[in-house]
């Protein structure tokens, strides 16, 4: 569902000003504490994921590669137990995948992750049955502030098309929006893959910090991009590790993005 920006303002916002919520938006989007909303469902994605390796010729090789695949949807250059990490249209081997939303103030720090709960994450469902129709309008759609017109504009279609069709996927869709207090360059980013048994526990854990965490699995592996206030703050996963609630844990450091706000 689409709240116009004049509704979100009379419904939420503490301004009494229309263009003091718009700026207030506009300001917390530019320095990264906003990020989004945008769209997501699942269009079928292949993950390759590459550990480091001796030759580093190699994996710049790989990356570059990456720049200039129009099929990779998102692709970070990793250093530490990983070299590379590429997203690309294809085989569908990203079976989850989330924005976890935080909560502010924060319950919980990263320090102090505890999960409890066992339980594996559901896989996205691929949206059978769509048109050609419903896929323009989804990838067209996923920037909210785009209005109805504009699209149809685009697509060479009425307004009142581009809405039905919008309003049939996004049904299918989940909501891709980020939040970083600090704003995002602040933190510490850490990439952490590992396997367990608490993947629901864990994810519930992160929705109770103050930022937004993405978390991702594929072939029974989680992938999570964490991010810090320090950067000894993900040492709480080598502790859950020895404790044997997670294993095969692989630590890397983010250097370079390539499409960094996830879009597929």
């Amino acid at each position: 569902m689409r709240t116009p920006l004049r509704k979100f303002h009379k419904e939420y916002s503490p301004y009494q000003a229309y263009k003091s919520t718009k700026k207030a938006i506009e300001e917390a989007r530019a320095n990264e504490i906003l990020i989004g909303p945008s769209t997501y469902t699942n269009t079928g994605t292949d993950v390759q994921l590459f550990l480091e390796e001796k030759d580093h010729s190699l994996t710049f090789k790989k990356w570059e590669m990456s720049l200039n695949d129009p099929s990779v949807t998102y692709s970070v250059l990793l250093t530490g137990a990983h070299s590379l990490l590429i997203f690309k249209n294809g085989a569908n081997i990203l079976t989850f995948a989330d924005s976890i939303k935080p909560s502010f103030p924060s319950s919980k720090k990263i320090e102090n992750i505890k999960p409890t709960k066992r339980g594996k994450l559901s896989s996205d469902p691929y949206p059978h049955g769509w048109t050609k129709l419903d896929w323009k309008v989804f990838h067209e759609m996923r920037d909210p502030m785009l209005s109805f017109p504009k699209v149809a504009a685009k697509l060479d279609v009425t307004w009142q098309t581009v809405r039905n069709h919008f309003n049939k996927v996004i049904s299918c869709c989940k909501p891709w929006i980020s939040f970083f207090p600090n704003g995002l360059p602040n933190y510490y980013h850490v990439f952490l893959t590992f396997k367990t048994d608490y993947e629901i526990g864990i994810y519930e854990e992160l929705r109770r910090l103050d930022r937004t965490s993405f978390i991702y699995k594929f072939e029974g592996t989680i992938g999570l991009f964490l991010y810090a206030e320090s950067s000894l703050e993900h040492f709480v996963f080598l502790e859950l590790e020895k404790k044997g609630i997670i294993h095969d844990l692989h630590v890397s450091i983010p250097v370079q993005w390539h499409k960094p706000w996830f879009k597929f």
